[in-house]
């Protein structure tokens, strides 16, 4: 998918001088050959198949692209929010989404350790 992305914008890279702009370009067809592919369907709970990447296959777009793009940091959150066409709360609540669901998948760990009861 990478490869044929980066075959589509080659042609136009000439015409593009900032090299922001090129990147910006680059993640925008990404995106869209992505989008173009479904979702992966869920995997089973076993804890050796679950996985960040696994997981954030599953998700539905523009959730996934926003948590792609923002913990591979390539582009800082208002940048995401415009290649996006988003504002900058959705990109929060995606993110707020995003995390949420990392952890009921158990891949990451709690935002706050679990406290066993009082005696």
């Amino acid at each position: 998918m990478l490869l044929a992305a980066c075959a589509d914008v080659e042609p136009q890279l000439d015409q593009i001088r900032s090299e922001h702009r090129q990147e910006v370009l680059l993640i925008r067809r990404i995106r869209e050959r992505c989008m173009a592919a479904p979702a992966a369907p869920p995997e089973d709970s076993e804890p050796s198949s679950r996985s960040v990447p696994r997981t954030l296959a599953t998700m539905e777009e523009p959730m996934r692209s926003v948590a792609a793009m923002f913990y591979a940091k390539i582009f800082p959150v208002a940048e995401i929010a415009s290649i996006l066409n988003l504002d900058l709360e959705e990109v929060a609540d995606l993110l707020t989404e995003v995390r949420a669901r990392l952890r009921g998948a158990g891949v990451i760990e709690p935002a706050h350790p679990v406290l066993p009861p009082a005696p």
